[in-house]
Parts: structure tokens; C-alpha cells; sequence
């Protein structure tokens, strides 16, 4: 009796069906992420250059007009320092001024006026970014070039007097030395000179 051999079912493999790419290659999305971070780096590279520009600009105004406040401020000080010296000293001081350079130099008043070999109390200094317009006086005549000399009495300035002072981008500055006081003034906006004192004796006459 023949026997047929069975026949072993084997498993059938199922197929595995792979996803079907999209129409856009993946390279593409590769390019598209890079491409923004390219912008975004030269977006932010815009920022950083424009915000650079835009300090350099205010600390280079803040550093020139601190360099025009201190060069007023020591004109200004100077006056001060003469009028000090006026009144330790117990005698006149002067401050001879050449309109022209802005130089400055205070002495010892003389009867004279003439400082050409006298030692200064303060040796001669000058305006570096301002230079004077003009010096207005109290009996209302101006100076605009040549030498000045402004005496100081132990009691104070002998005569009101308004500096001008302008720097090469037309800004002003003005300096006021006040009559009968050591008093000086120093303001960016116009100042105006004040009116003639008298000034008072309190000797009484015998």
C-alpha cells in the first residue's frame, strides 16, 4: 500500500508594501531648513550692525560734548580761580585773553597792564573745541577780536561781562562773570547781562 507524502503547508511571507514618497525629495527639505537658518543668521548679523552703529554714534555725541562741557569748565574755573586769588591776595588780579586762539593766563595786576615778562599765578591755557565769538560788556559794546584784560578786585569782577563761546558745528556755549562778585556762569542756552549795580559804601562819612 503506497503511501503519498504529505504536503507541509508553508507560511505564506505577506508582502511588506513600502510608503510611497511624496512628489518633494527629502533633499529638498534639507536645502529649505538650511536656507532659513542662513536668513535668520544674516537677519540677526543686520540687527547686531545696526545696533552697533547706532551706540558708536551716541558715545561718539557723548564724548564730544563731554570734551566741549569740560573745555567751558575750565575757562570757567580759571575765572574762578583768579577771583579766589583777588581775594586772598588782597590785591588785583589779572586775565589777559586772546580772543583770537582762545588762550588765556592770569597775573598779578600791574598799573601797566603789560604782562609780557611777568611770571603768571596760572600758566596759560587754551580753548580746544570752543573758541570765543565775541565778549559782550556791560555798557553795551562788544568785542570780537584782539586782547583782553579783564582785572578782578579782591571784591569781585570790576565789570559784568558775557562770553560767547561757539565750536566748529556752530553749538554755543556761554560763560557770565557777574560785577562785584567772583561769580561765573556757565549754561548752553543764551544768557543775558545783568543790570549795572551800584555799589554801596557802608563808611559813613564823618
Amino acid at each position: 500500500m503506497s503511501t503519498t507524502p504529505k504536503e507541509h503547508n508553508k507560511p505564506t511571507r505577506k508582502k511588506c508594501t513600502k510608503p510611497q514618497r511624496s512628489g518633494i525629495p527629502r533633499t529638498t527639505h534639507r536645502r529649505n531648513a538650511a536656507g532659513f537658518t542662513f536668513l535668520e543668521a544674516i537677519v540677526v548679523t543686520a540687527l547686531v550692525l545696526l545696533i552697533a552703529t547706532l551706540v558708536s554714534v551716541r558715545l561718539f555725541g557723548w564724548s564730544r560734548n563731554s570734551r566741549l562741557e569740560r573745555d567751558a569748565g575750565r575757562f570757567a574755573r580759571t575765572l574762578r580761580v583768579a577771583a579766589r586769588e583777588a581775594a586772598i591776595r588782597q590785591r588785583n588780579v589779572a586775565v589777559s585773553i586772546d580772543i583770537y586762539d582762545g588762550w588765556y593766563t592770569v597775573y598779578e595786576a600791574n598799573e601797566q597792564n603789560d604782562y609780557d615778562d611777568v611770571e603768571p599765578l596760572i600758566a596759560s591755557q587754551g580753548l580746544n573745541y570752543y573758541w570765543i565769538d565775541k565778549i559782550d560788556y556791560a555798557d553795551g559794546t562788544s568785542q570780537r577780536s584782539g586782547r583782553v584784560i579783564i582785572t578782578i578786585a579782591p571784591t569781585g569782577f570790576q565789570s559784568s561781562l558775557l562770553f560767547s563761546l561757539i565750536d566748529r558745528d556752530d553749538r554755543s556755549c556761554y560763560l557770565r562773570c557777574d560785577h562785584f562778585t567772583p561769580n561765573v556762569f556757565v549754561s548752553q542756552k543764551p544768557l543775558e547781562l545783568p543790570e549795572t549795580r551800584t555799589r554801596v559804601s557802608f563808611t559813613t562819612p564823618f
